[in-house]
């Protein structure tokens, strides 16, 4: 029960014999097609290797420091939304703002529309107890309540919604 190549030369099974041929299998020890479409790939694949490892050596980074020390913030006294403010260290909230007034507080942030659908960016909320207000924080987009660290929608379900252009 041995396995034979059809004689037909149009089969799948002989075509891939003669890729063989095509890449130096056959055999003869002669430089042919086939070692230069190797030799050019390697050099290809080193090239590009090349190029990644002086990308990621000399190429743009990313500032964790920077990026880790942002967040949202509302200005109490304005409803003013800034969405990249720097934690500035060893201090607590209230931040000051520019002016130097100290009205700035981290916002909770409110993904869903009034519908109850995910949206692909949220809603900034300032809480009623960083506010001086009395009772529960309700969203101003879709009046759900809203508390401190508040739950929010998984990953994918927000980039469902980013894809959705919602």
């Amino acid at each position: 029960m041995g396995f034979e190549l059809q004689s037909d030369s149009s089969s799948p099974l002989a075509k891939l014999a003669g890729l063989k041929d095509v890449f130096g299998g056959g055999g003869g020890g002669s430089k042919g097609a086939g070692d230069k479409i190797k030799l050019a790939v390697a050099v290809a694949a080193l090239l590009a290797a090349g190029g990644l490892f002086v990308w990621q050596i000399f190429g743009s980074t990313i500032d964790l420091e920077d990026a880790t020390n942002r967040i949202v913030v509302i200005n109490a006294k304005t409803g003013e939304v800034d969405r990249r403010f720097r934690l500035p260290m060893n201090e607590a909230p209230p931040y000051a703002t520019s002016a130097g007034e100290r009205v700035l507080y981290p916002a909770e942030l409110c993904w869903y529309d009034p519908e109850g659908n995910v949206m692909a960016e949220p809603t900034a909320v300032l809480l009623n107890e960083y506010a001086g207000k009395p009772g529960e924080t309700l969203c101003p987009h879709c009046n759900r309540r809203v508390v401190k660290r508040n739950p929010g929608p998984s990953f994918a379900e927000i980039e469902a919604a980013r894809q959705r252009g919602k």
